[in-house]
């Protein structure tokens, strides 16, 4: 067998000393392991998130692609590296969702095959089509009315969905796509037949770690109908007023009272919900069984008042089978069930008739050693012909280890898959119950976008203003006007320097009435005299443009 290893887009097949692939059902990520030569550092120096290929082939190393994928660890020796890798559908777990799908707003519909298909292609750099993923149902019990993503890992969802209709996803090197398909969709290509393809002697194994042949399930109620009665601070357990309270034996699923002064009350009060009816004269705390009074709607819930309730409760009924020949044969194996949405007896005797009609046999299996047959895939329903076992049976394969050096591939292939598919592939329950979970959620998802663009401002107008500064009003640094001595800093008054006009305390700073004057015994007060009413020389507008881009 020929084969090619490319590490980071380099061909290294020449420093290759081995290689091993493992892909097993239920483990839709398919790993790798490598071991090159130290010298692969002349041509490429391995390191984690480096991309890696696997070929193979009897008349070229390229007749089959079995892995594509990339570095997730690694380990120097002295001699080699030995690195492990996850194929490309490790992408969906390094990205994150935030995101809910709704049935009325997403293109999706709601349909779980179209929602599968939009996590692949939107919110991970994989793709999936029309080609790789199989149609879900679209009938109202099929579909999902909504399907909340919030700071989770894209294959987390991928996952959830594949697990409400008992499907399989997986990458495909060959054809670049993600796959969403029903458990046993394709078949082998070929029946695995002991003598010809399958080179070595199995042996069949029976597992019976999930047998079960006496079942019980639990969650079927009945519904009991009761009454109790007492009298306000009379009866213990019932007292009167605002918040008073009354007790019942049983948590109640509905609640009628009747209270006033008669014995039997014959009056039927209003029930409500704290903080959501606006007027009512008792609330239910079904959790606690116990009834709490409210006045708000005129009835005071006095001492020696009556009061009656009829009430419902419900009464655990479980559900016992057994598989007599199975016990005989294998001890008994026993299992109790809480299915979510078993109410009625009916429902959990059926529940409880599936149940043994999957579990109550040991499953078998075995691991084949297979020549020739090189498109197997986990997954796939495969005839086995065993004639030194008596065995001529379809089997789903689960695990599929391929090797170089090369061996013939390892194929472990059992029953446990084919036989509890059906069992566990109740969609419209597994899709209520996940509606169930999402029915409370009411949460606002808050998605950062970056909507950044360039953008570019035309002018509009422009307007010019100058003034003129005349006479000897002080401008500091001016040749002529900041000159000590000569010139005001105000109107008509102080100049600094000056003989005359530069007396401190006695000379105006500013306008001559009312201005400031610094050391003054009357215009030198803080907070009642100006200081700078100077030299305010009005601006004049000189230029007043307007452009196009103002009309």
């Amino acid at each position: 067998m020929l084969t090619e290893v490319k590490l980071g887009g380099v061909d290294v097949t020449s420093k290759l000393l081995k290689w091993k692939t493992k892909k097993t059902y239920g483990y839709e990520i398919m790993s790798c392991e490598l071991e090159l030569a130290k010298s692969v550092d002349t041509l490429k120096t391995p390191d984690v998130a480096q991309a890696i290929t696997i070929k193979r082939g009897t008349s070229s190393a390229t007749d089959q692609f079995i892995f594509s994928g990339e570095v997730v660890s690694m380990e120097e020796t002295g001699y080699s590296y030995k690195i492990k890798g996850n194929d490309n559908l490790y992408d969906a777990i390094k990205k994150e969702i935030t995101y809910s799908y709704d049935k009325d707003v997403d293109a999706s519909g709601g349909q779980i095959s179209a929602i599968f298909k939009d996590l692949v292609n939107t919110h991970t750099d994989l793709t999936a089509d029309d080609t790789s993923v199989q149609a879900t149902g679209t009938l109202d019990s099929e579909i999902l009315i909504k399907f909340v993503c919030r700071h989770e890992d894209v294959f987390a969802k991928m996952k959830q969905l594949a697990d409400i209709v008992s499907y399989q996803f997986y990458y495909n090197p060959t054809t670049d796509l993600v796959y969403f398909e029903p458990q046993g969709f394709t078949t082998a290509s070929a029946t695995l037949t002991v003598g010809t393809n399958v080179t070595n002697l199995p042996k069949w194994k029976k597992d019976n770690s999930a047998l079960c042949n006496r079942v019980i399930i639990l969650g079927a109620t009945q519904d009991i109908e009761t009454t109790t009665s007492g009298k306000l601070d009379t009866t213990t357990g019932w007292t009167s007023g605002d918040g008073g309270v009354g007790t019942l034996s049983f948590k109640p699923t509905s609640v009628k009272v009747y209270a006033d002064a008669s014995d039997p009350p014959t009056t039927l009060r209003v029930g409500g919900v704290p903080g959501a009816t606006s007027a009512y004269d008792y609330s239910v705390d079904f959790e606690n069984s116990k009834l709490q009074w409210e006045t708000d709607n005129g009835y005071a819930w006095a001492a020696d008042q009556y009061v009656q309730v009829d009430y419902t409760h419900a009464i655990p009924v479980p559900i016992s089978a057994y598989d007599p020949s199975s016990i005989t044969a294998y001890g008994e194996f026993k299992r109790t069930f809480s299915p979510k949405l078993i109410q009625t007896v009916e429902d959990a005797e059926l529940e409880a008739d599936k149940v043994l009609a999957k579990y109550a046999q040991p499953f078998n299996y075995t691991t084949l050693s297979v020549e020739g047959v090189y498109d197997l895939d986990v997954g796939q329903t495969a005839s086995v012909i065993d004639s030194n076992n008596s065995v001529n049976t379809t089997y789903v394969i689960n695990t599929i280890e391929k090797q170089y050096p090369h061996a013939a591939d390892k194929v472990t292939v059992g029953d446990r898959e084919l036989k509890t598919a059906d069992f566990e592939a109740n969609v419209v329950v597994k899709i209520q119950e996940l509606e169930q979970l999402l029915a409370g959620e009411s949460d606002f998802l808050v998605s950062l976008v970056d909507l950044s663009h360039s953008v570019e401002f035309a002018k509009c107008s422009i307007k010019i203003y100058s003034k003129s500064i005349a006479g000897i009003t002080g401008i500091y640094g001016h040749a002529t006007q900041g000159i000590y001595g000569l010139a005001y800093y105000g109107r008509s008054g102080m100049v600094w320097g000056h003989p005359i006009f530069g007396i401190w305390g006695d000379v105006n700073w500013g306008a001559t009435a009312s201005a400031f004057i610094l050391g003054h015994a009357t215009g030198g007060v803080l907070g009642s005299d100006e200081l700078g009413a100077g030299n305010q020389t009005e601006w004049v507008i000189r230029e007043d443009i307007t452009y196009s881009a103002c009309s």
